[in-house]
């Protein structure tokens, strides 16, 4: 038992001082929809349906050092006028706070989108920092339109790259600047990611079609590679088990 310590410990600590670590990895796959609320379209007063996985966020963040990956394909095809599919991440503390004490719902996931994709005759995808700042149109090459296969990589630094493949690759940059649409708001703790954050596809619905639901497909995952830090702290207890054993 001893031996295995020991080789636990130098495998972390290698892995700490060269920078590379064990990636914590989350999938969403499913269907979401929905259909407005009201009458009135692009009124800012929608409906919404969301997914996410609230079981890896404690291994699953961005911070400095860090880089987020999200891979897979979506389909928007029946999207709407209006509606529109969005990836990204949300801090832990601010959604379990969101669902568990107000009862909220994904409304405020709204604004943690990192890319959004459109269907239609618009057909193309965009990255965004906030709910009012977003990259140039990302056109899809897919061939079949509303059908998107992307990779979307968050580095350290805040930039981030969205790639869409099809018959000629596509990509676009854009520097994230706030991480967090609610950073600094006096009502919500939280929002800079680093303590934990939830992967979530969010279908926004505003389409002033109260009758007719909208739906669309998703298949994602997301690799979050912890900062050296996080592997020198699991060296460290590593070594204080060890020590511990031998007396």
């Amino acid at each position: 038992m001893k031996r295995l310590i020991t080789i636990y410990v130098v495998v972390t600590m290698v892995l700490a001082v060269s920078g590379v670590a064990q990636a914590a990895t989350v999938s969403l796959s499913g269907t979401l929809s929905g259909m407005d609320s009201n009458l009135v379209k692009d009124d800012g007063d929608g409906n919404h349906d969301y997914a996410m996985d609230r079981t890896a966020a404690n291994t699953f963040y961005w911070s400095a050092g860090s880089t987020v990956s999200i891979t897979g394909t979506v389909d928007v095809s029946g999207l709407a006028s209006g509606s529109y599919l969005q990836i990204g991440l949300i801090d832990k503390e601010q959604a379990d706070d969101s669902l568990d004490v107000h009862g909220w719902g994904g409304y405020m996931f709204n604004n943690s989108a990192l890319a959004t994709f459109y269907a239609g005759t618009s057909n193309y995808a965009r990255l965004a920092d906030d709910n009012t700042n977003y990259s140039g149109q990302l056109f899809n090459p897919g061939a079949t339109v509303g059908v998107f296969d992307f990779a979307l990589d968050i580095s350290s630094d805040g930039s981030m790259g969205l790639t869409l493949h099809g018959s000629s690759d596509v990509s676009t940059t854009y520097a994230y600047g706030t991480r967090n649409w609610w950073d600094g708001d006096p009502h919500w703790s939280g929002g800079e990611l680093e303590n934990g954050s939830y992967l979530i596809a969010q279908l926004w619905i505003d389409t002033g079609d109260t009758g007719n639901a909208v739906n669309s497909d998703y298949d994602i995952t997301g690799t979050s590679v912890p900062e050296p830090a996080t592997m020198s702290l699991l060296a460290m207890g590593g070594l204080a088990l060890l020590r511990r054993r031998r007396k």
